[in-house]
């Protein structure tokens, strides 16, 4: 069984930002997040999976428009090689990196495989840790499903086979 699988952390996780790049692994009788935050078993209460719609934010305006440079340049070239000419092919890649900034700085929304591990804090608190899979192909998908049972067969929890629905903790 693979140990380990990076994640887009959603949200939940103390001192990492939304959106960031997380590596889950197992070792031992312990979750491990990105080598420096631990979780033992004993304070997992289950991990469930399912299939989320994620706004994802797009990229900064400044990467986006390097994208934008590269384009031209590369329109340039094409246009010089079929053309003779660079003047049709930097029009076209002005044209290309226009768009391209537009369509790079938007928010994507898409379908996602969402891992939620809910734990108690060292204080005894509830509470919920969410991770989106990254990159979303079957393989790393697989994987996920692996790596989610073993932890809830070492805790003895049974995830849900119905539809999955995440849990909204309230004091009763």
């Amino acid at each position: 069984m693979q140990k380990w699988i990076r994640l887009k952390h959603i949200e939940g996780l103390p001192n990492c930002e939304s959106n960031k790049n997380v590596v889950l692994s197992i070792k031992g009788n312990e979750v491990v997040l990105n080598t420096k935050q631990i979780i033992p078993f004993n304070r997992i209460n289950g991990c469930d999976l399912e299939e989320k719609v994620i706004t994802i934010p797009g990229s900064p305006l400044g990467q986006a428009i390097s994208y934008g440079i590269i384009a031209t340049v590369l329109g340039g070239i094409l246009g010089l090689i079929i053309n003779g000419s660079g003047s049709l092919g930097i029009l076209t890649g002005l044209i290309g990196a226009i768009i391209g900034a537009i369509i790079g700085t938007r928010n994507v929304t898409k379908g996602q495989t969402i891992l939620m591990l809910n734990y108690r804090t060292i204080e005894g608190n509830v509470s919920v840790l969410t991770f989106a899979l990254v990159p979303a192909n079957t393989q790393s998908k697989i994987a996920l499903i692996k790596i989610t049972n073993h932890i809830n067969d070492e805790i003895g929890y049974q995830m849900s086979d119905s539809v999955k629905v995440k849990r909204e903790y309230h004091e009763i």
